[in-house]
């Protein structure tokens, strides 16, 4: 929840979907890795968030520079284009 609460206040828009509910965990698989990865990914969406607010700060400088971001299909788009 810390981590959810960070987003917020850094005005970062996330979104969190399972697609199904897990009744119980594969044997295999331990609960506190689980929820390690879990904080692991919110940690680098965040941090990625920060870099990406410094690189449009950067970018804001130049007039004939235009920097855009997409998602797709699971692929991270970055465009740049400078004239």
């Amino acid at each position: 929840m810390n981590k959810l609460a960070q987003a917020n206040e850094l005005g970062i828009k996330y979104s969190f979907e399972c697609e199904k509910e897990i009744k119980v965990l594969p044997k295999n698989v331990k609960l506190f890795d689980l929820v390690r990865i879990i904080g692991i990914a919110f940690d680098n969406a965040i941090e990625e968030s920060e870099q990406l607010a410094n690189v449009q700060a950067i970018n804001d400088q130049y007039d004939n520079m235009f920097i855009e971001y997409s998602e797709k299909d699971n692929w991270f788009n970055f465009t740049m284009v400078i004239d």
